[in-house]
């Protein structure tokens, strides 16, 4: 059993030279919907470290040197971070300024570059060796049918909200003007690796980022991000392994994060696993037609999927929803159609609403 916890801003940053590792070894922490912006701003530069690895940049201006000692530092990052959070003003730092003379997650990245590659980097950007490779398959998401319950479409976003109910319109790449069909499709690239960690179980993971915009039934939209290169996973292709997955959260929290424990319930038969997703993610209210693209994302979230069960509970409450996903087929794997649902247990707080509990489920869209 797995148990993944939040990590404060300042433990992100102290661990900000740690190399990028295989998907089986890396560390993830899950944050509430509504997280802090101190938390998705740490989270940031935690992903920063693998974006950059690997990339030289020529800068004119040496963004993050604060002290212009031709470096870049950790004290240099947290003095960024505050200044985002609202706590020093730009002016303590110019060099973490952009053109505009701000200082946004954009800037931050751009100090993490420089701390691991050093001021004025100039050299050529290498060509990356894949770290995964073997059977590769475009999962076409199933846009989803609203105000149904769990048996009576794939895809959904399920809510105590909406009476355990679907509570979106669509799960789309981008959503139609309307707001309740698809003008594109989501599409997740997955790999199930070739190499065998043990026993026949093989590292899952996304191929490449991949970008979501979901609408609800009460006119808001989700917009979401996942970062493929902070993505972790396995599916056991002989079975033999628990992959339940329970998210909790406690009730009237004064924060909104959450914890996810892994690898729980039953031993699961053959094609089971699951895949945790980094998510960069951003909420419009009902009204507001910005595009998903269009304007910074406001926060980061983990994504527990599983293929087997996914339980959302507040404590001390009677807030519980599960969620079934579906086994994929490791001999059939990069065939489309041949089965796999993957199901994230949420339970978050909403303003004016309280806590509630949902569970995000993607099934594949007939071909």
């Amino acid at each position: 059993m797995n148990t993944q916890i939040v990590r404060s801003a300042w433990a992100v940053i102290g661990s900000v030279e740690q190399p990028p590792r295989k998907a089986d070894a890396r560390c993830v922490s899950p944050v509430g919907w509504g997280a802090a912006l101190r938390t998705a701003v740490s989270m940031a530069v935690a992903l920063a470290v693998t974006l950059a690895a690997g990339r030289g940049r020529a800068q004119e201006v040496c963004v993050g040197d604060c002290t212009n000692a031709g470096q870049v530092t950790v004290s240099d990052l947290v003095l960024g971070v505050n200044i985002v959070l609202g706590i020093d003003p730009a002016s303590v730092c110019p060099n973490f300024q952009n053109a505009q003379g701000n200082v946004d997650v954009a800037q931050l990245v751009r100090g993490v570059n420089n701390l691991l590659l050093g001021c004025g980097s100039r050299s050529p950007t290498p060509t990356q060796t894949p770290i995964f490779s073997g059977k590769k398959r475009t999962f076409v998401i199933a846009p989803g049918t609203p105000r149904v319950d769990d048996h009576q479409t794939t895809s959904g976003l399920f809510s105590s909200t909406a009476s355990n109910a679907n509570a979106a319109t669509a799960i789309c790449g981008k959503l139609a003007a309307d707001g309740q069909s698809c003008d594109t499709s989501a599409e997740l690239h997955l790999i199930l690796d070739a190499e065998d960690q043990g026993e026949g179980v093989h590292d899952f993971v996304l191929e490449d980022d991949a970008t979501l915009e979901i609408g609800i039934v009460d006119g808001s939209r989700f917009c979401l991000k996942f970062i493929a290169s902070q993505t972790v996973g396995h599916i056991a292709c002989n079975g033999g392994v628990a992959y339940d997955i329970v998210s909790t959260r406690p009730a009237n929290a004064p924060d909104e994060s959450f914890t996810y424990m892994t690898n729980l319930g039953p031993v699961a038969p053959a094609g089971n696993g699951d895949l945790i997703v980094a998510s960069f993610y951003r909420i419009l209210p009902a009204g507001d037609a910005t595009p998903c693209g269009q304007g910074d994302y406001t926060g980061i979230v983990d994504l527990p999927f599983t293929t087997t069960t996914g339980t959302a509970r507040v404590t001390d409450t009677d807030l519980e929803l599960s969620v079934s996903g579906q086994a994929f087929s490791c001999d059939h794997f990069e065939m489309a159609g041949s089965g796999g649902m993957l199901t994230a247990p949420v339970p978050l707080n909403v303003p004016g609403v309280g806590d509630i509990v949902n569970g995000l489920r993607f099934g594949e869209k007939t071909p």
